[in-house]
């Protein structure tokens, strides 16, 4: 009797490990702004420092709703060399998520200090505020 009960238990758990699965949400905007965030970050001197504020996402969702693909713009602040902040600096970031948040990609990232000239242009193009 306990064998067979330990068999339906697990039988259960695999059941509902499988409805879990297959009911996955497409991926949000939380999880662009999220990945566009670390990408961030792990430019930063003191990754753990760093602030972002009017972080948002430009950006659609494929029509088959698992891939969500745009631009993350923002601005950041943080901690430099000395330990103090550095500064407020604006940032896009080219962000793709699928899979349910589990896959995820950036590529052109700008920042506002690096090249103002383009960096205005391409903010003009693809933030709209």
């Amino acid at each position: 009797m306990k064998t067979f009960l330990m068999v339906v238990a697990g039988l259960v758990i695999a059941f509902m490990a499988i409805v879990v699965i297959s009911s996955a949400t497409p991926p949000s905007e939380s999880d662009a702004r999220m990945v566009a965030e670390d990408r961030i970050k792990s430019l930063m001197r003191d990754p753990g420092s760093t602030k972002f504020e009017n972080t948002k996402f430009y950006g659609s969702l494929s029509g088959d709703g698992e891939t969500l693909s745009g631009y993350v713009c923002g601005s950041f602040n943080a901690k430099n060399g000395f330990g103090a902040y550095a500064g407020r600096a604006q940032f896009i970031v080219r962000t793709v998520v699928s899979d349910n948040g589990r896959t995820r990609a950036t590529s052109n990232v700008l920042l506002s200090n690096e090249d103002s000239l383009v960096f205005s242009e391409r903010w003009s193009e693809l933030c709209k505020n």
